[in-house]
């Protein structure tokens, strides 16, 4: 499972919706996702991916894919590959 599809499965748990409906491209706010709910993503992010977001940072991420870009970036700086390998989001 790419880090992608793992996002896609906590934010469908998150907004009540099937993961499949929630695009790369999809903004957080469209799903109604908002900043008190982006600090809970958040939180929830760190616990799943074990990685730690700063304020600044979280509150930059505008899409999804901006989120699974921004996790895949933090496990590849602590020298770890994203989830399943080659499965980056986008290169970076």
């Amino acid at each position: 499972m790419t880090t992608l599809e793992r996002l896609q499965t906590l934010l469908a748990q998150q907004c009540a919706m099937p993961a499949d409906t929630l695009s790369e491209d999809a903004s957080l706010e469209s799903l109604g996702v908002d900043s008190l709910g982006v600090i809970e993503l958040m939180f929830e992010v760190e616990e799943v991916f074990g990685v730690q977001f700063d304020a600044d940072t979280a509150a930059s991420l505008r899409t999804v894919g901006d989120v699974a870009e921004h996790i895949d970036h933090l496990l590849v700086s602590r020298n770890e590959h994203p989830l399943n390998g080659a499965d980056v989001v986008r290169a970076m």
